[in-house]
């Protein structure tokens, strides 16, 4: 998903270093890798695109957490842009009864990125966009309610919610609400958002043993709108 996102942005090689991007699995090695910092000491891009989770905060190694903080503050000072994908997971997830941001996400030297839905109207005009989520819901034996009730299960979701890790960083004073920031108030993502919906989102080809020879599909999730 992440490759097709970056080849439809017109950038000629997914997994490597592509004009002024970097994206690919190998973005989190490529951060910190064993002694040494790649991305931020070579400086082989400007700007860093990754939909991968390391962990989440609280709960991630300590000691890791700072090397990527430190990786990110040079990256910032050099000029690199780094964004993630907030993960798929929902708002308010909990990791052993605790309530959880994805990282590196939830880094305040992070531009973390969440997906939405789209609603487009006649002659493709915008309509609304809301958080994008997989809730789902069906109707009932008898035919005369909805079972579960709606919004129903949920799947998956975009990521987000409030850290309990990094304090607000300055560029969230005075945007971020009170009452999502908490009290003292901490750092919250997503930053950004952008269509992460598999419905409007990109048809995928693929050539199955189907009766016309060929298998269409639509895929999609939070990683098309930060792709590795």
């Amino acid at each position: 998903m992440g490759a097709l996102r970056v080849h439809t942005r017109q950038v000629r090689d997914a997994y490597g270093i592509t004009g002024t991007s970097l994206t690919g699995k190998g973005v989190t090695a490529g951060i910190i890798s064993i002694g040494n910092a790649q991305i931020v000491d070579r400086r082989p891009a400007d700007v860093v695109s990754g939909s991968i989770s390391v962990g989440y905060t609280p709960g991630y190694a300590p000691d890791d957490i700072v090397a990527y903080e430190r990786a990110f503050q040079e990256g910032a000072a050099e000029g690199i842009t780094f964004t993630f994908a907030s993960g798929d997971s929902g708002g308010g997830a909990t990791e052993d009864g605790v309530r959880t941001v994805e990282y590196p996400a939830s880094s305040p030297w992070v531009t973390a990125v969440g997906g939405t839905t789209l609603a487009i109207g006649p002659g493709t005009s915008y309509r609304w966009e809301i958080g994008w989520a997989t809730d789902e819901t069906s109707r009932s034996a008898d035919g005369t309610s909805w079972d579960p009730a709606p919004p129903g299960y949920q799947g998956k979701a975009s990521g987000g919610g409030t850290g309990t890790v990094f304090p607000q960083p300055f560029y969230q004073r005075g945007v971020v609400p009170a009452s999502f920031a908490g009290s003292p108030p901490m750092r919250t993502v997503p930053d950004v958002a952008a269509l992460a919906d598999p419905d409007p989102c990109l048809l995928v080809g693929e050539t199955d043993y189907n009766l016309d020879g060929t298998l269409s599909y639509k895929v999609g999730n939070g990683g098309g709108t930060s792709p590795s």
